[in-house]
């Protein structure tokens, strides 16, 4: 049975019965006032903490919300009323325990409000063994307690304890009286987590609509820029394309000077590499002709020397005849008469004799002559051999070198014709994208048109969200 504390004015009392009555009246009038007004959650809740104990004579109101991280307990929202008739050094201890402790649904005495949904009270907590903060409660004298739980949708959000400093229960009177209290607190907690959820449903719609209004405005700018900058590239590229197209045209005309003279160039090498191999036989065949000649000039001198060899031969032949013709000359001019006619003989012979040796010397300063011309004509030919042998090696590097160039050449215009090729498919490709540019430079267009639009669109959103903001703030 709840008896009242006797802290409460006694209603009993007939002298007084009206007078409590208006107290009443004009605490359940203020509690209701303040639940009214639009006031910060937090300072509402401690104004009427304070207008109760007020009232009661209670000097202490404390309130434990649900944890907002989790649900199944109790924590200290840390907002009370403190008279300032207790000992503050002491009343720390008991407020800095009391926001220490953290109640499970069903666990102590404001988690078992809190599963109960129903109020509880308390005599004396000194004496109450499962109560923690018993000492504390004692060295700060207080011991009744009364506590019931805030309920919003049959659920309780928080729970309220009052301590006071006789022992004692509440009464009917005053049970109706917390119960009132209770209900007006729940407004306020429903009108706090109302504007919670409107203030994140603001900040949701600011981070989100909002933002994303600014981001289309934003992008909308920025579409337009970029659409001003296609189209403008746009027909920079299409200037370009056509100066492509001027210089892809050039190329093709260049190329087909370049492959005339190439070919003119393949021709020229054909014929010089024809010309210089008629060079090279000729030059071959004279090298072979100069070596025949040179190997007969050997024989001829060779031969040149043996006629000497003979010659000499004749002049000791000749000589030793004229040695002879002497002696008959002798012989016969000893004879006398006898020997007239031999000396005749003897004396043509001496003149044959004469006449041998004058023509064999005559016959050795010819062969001399041949001779030193054999061996001059000899040395000649030797340096025509050589300078034939170079001619012949130049005349093979040269072959090499018109090799390597009709290669080249033919490289050159192996490119020529594939650069033709490329200039023509580059032109087409230049023309297919004229044709492109062209489309897209529409395109960017539109988009401009389209940009401009979205940004007035945007405009507008955003000034629709801020009059949805400034209504919802009101």
């Amino acid at each position: 049975m709840l008896a009242k504390l006797i802290d409460f004015p006694n209603p009993a009392a007939s002298s007084q019965s009206n007078d409590t009555l208006s107290a009443i009246l004009r605490l359940l009038n203020r509690v209701s006032n303040i639940a009214d007004e639009k006031t910060d959650a937090s300072i509402a809740i401690e104004r009427i903490f304070r207008e109760v104990c007020d009232y009661s004579g209670w000097p202490i109101a404390h309130l434990y919300i649900q944890n907002p991280d989790d649900g199944p307990e109790y924590i200290s929202h840390k907002i009370w009323h403190l008279d300032k008739s207790l000992n503050q050094n002491s009343i720390k201890e008991f407020q800095h325990l009391s926001e220490e402790t953290v109640f499970k649904v069903g666990k102590g005495l404001i988690g078992q409000i809190a599963q109960s949904l129903q109020a509880q009270a308390v005599e004396d907590v000194t004496v109450l063994k499962a109560f923690l903060r018993s000492e504390i409660a004692k060295k700060n004298n207080v011991r009744g307690f009364f506590g019931f739980p805030i309920i919003l949708d049959n659920k309780c959000v928080a729970v309220a304890e009052f301590y006071g400093r006789e022992v004692g229960l509440l009464d009917e009177t005053s049970l109706e009286i917390m119960t009132y209290v209770s209900s007006q607190l729940a407004r306020i907690f429903e009108r706090m987590i109302s504007e919670t959820y409107k203030t994140q449903l603001m900040e949701k719609f600011k981070s989100s609509v909002q933002g994303s209004v600014e981001d289309l405005s934003s992008t909308s700018v920025e579409l337009s820029e970029a659409a001003t900058s296609l189209n403008r590239q746009c027909n920079s590229s299409l200037e370009n394309c056509q100066r492509v197209v001027g210089g892809s045209n050039e190329i093709s005309e260049s190329n087909l000077a370049l492959e005339t003279a190439i070919n003119t160039l393949v021709h020229a090498e054909n014929e010089s590499e024809r010309k210089n191999t008629h060079v090279i036989q000729t030059v071959s065949d004279l090298a072979n002709d100069i070596r025949s000649a040179m190997s007969q000039l050997t024989t001829l001198n060779k031969t040149a020397e043996n006629i000497g060899s003979i010659i000499r031969d004749v002049n000791e032949i000749a000589g030793q005849v004229r040695m002879l013709g002497l002696n008959a000359s002798i012989e016969a001019a000893r004879a006398g008469v006898a020997g007239k006619g031999f000396a005749i003989v003897a004396g043509e012979i001496k003149s044959l004799a004469s006449q041998s040796e004058d023509a064999s010397h005559h016959i050795s300063e010819q062969i001399n002559n041949i001779q030193n011309t054999l061996k001059d004509s000899t040395s000649l030919m030797m340096t025509v051999d050589s300078q034939m042998n170079q001619l012949e090696t130049t005349s093979q590097d040269m072959t090499h070198v018109l090799k390597n160039q009709h290669e080249a050449t033919q490289s050159i215009a192996s490119h020529v014709e594939h650069s033709t090729v490329t200039a023509d498919n580059i032109s087409k490709d230049v023309k297919a994208m004229n044709t492109a540019m062209d489309e897209l430079s529409y395109l960017s267009n539109n988009l401009r048109t389209l940009s401009s639009g979205l940004e007035g669109t945007a405009k507008n959103v955003a000034g629709s969200s801020t009059e949805f903001l400034d209504i919802m703030q009101k």
